[in-house]
């Protein structure tokens, strides 16, 4: 039996989120070792959709036991974030949205926003 989760963590408060439709090929990349569909960006938008502001970085991995944890770390400054974030999503290298969260920065904050995917395996 296996088990994800996925969330995204700002100032230290987590928010689940929706896996999208690109949801399914960052998955299968990930068992398969593909690279062509992997996280890469954080994009963060306004509640209207009008304003929004990405970063990229490199995802890391840590295994430990039976759990894989795959983590995207997004560092936004007080100046980029010229509005309030409404919705943080998780962006592929190939532009597409993996997953979307709620969440609630207000304009102005510098953050740091952590995505974490957390798959178990039960022997």
């Amino acid at each position: 039996m296996a088990g994800w989760k996925g969330r995204f963590r700002v100032k230290g408060q987590t928010f689940d989120n929706e896996i999208l439709s690109g949801g399914l090929s960052f998955l299968g990349g990930l068992f398969t070792g593909s690279q062509a569909d992997r996280a890469a960006a954080i994009r963060l938008e306004s509640a209207d959709g009008q304003d929004s502001v990405t970063v990229s970085n490199t995802p890391t991995f840590e295994v430990s036991g039976n759990t894989l944890t795959v983590s995207l770390v997004a560092t936004f400054s007080s100046a980029q974030m010229t509005f309030d974030a409404a919705n943080a999503y998780l962006v592929s290298n190939q532009g597409v949205d993996i997953s979307r969260a709620d969440v609630v920065i207000p304009q102005g904050s510098a953050v740091e926003v952590t995505r974490e995917d957390i798959f178990t395996v039960n022997a």
